[in-house]
């Protein structure tokens, strides 16, 4: 799976992103699996902005920078709905 993620596959990303966030026990496993959500987000993956975006609420206490995540969470989701009008 990781080698499909790697190679760009979006769901595979987005499955990383939710293996990890389901067994977050360090900030690694955290930075893991924001790292995956984001790839996948970025490519155009709504449920993994969602995910992306429950998994900042929930943790949000440990995150130093979450006021930029956030205003970058709205930029891909704008960037998101633009794509899809454009494809309507």
């Amino acid at each position: 799976m990781s080698m499909a993620a790697e190679n760009g596959l979006v769901d595979a990303q987005a499955y990383l992103g939710k293996f990890y966030s389901q067994r977050i026990k360090s900030e690694k496993d955290f930075e893991i699996a924001e790292k995956w959500y984001l790839k996948a987000a970025i490519a155009g993956s709504e449920p993994a902005l969602e995910n992306l975006t429950i998994l900042y609420k929930i943790y949000e206490s440990l995150i130093p920078n979450i006021h930029e995540k956030r205003k970058y969470l709205l930029e891909l989701q704008k960037k998101n709905k633009m794509g899809k009008a454009g494809h309507s």
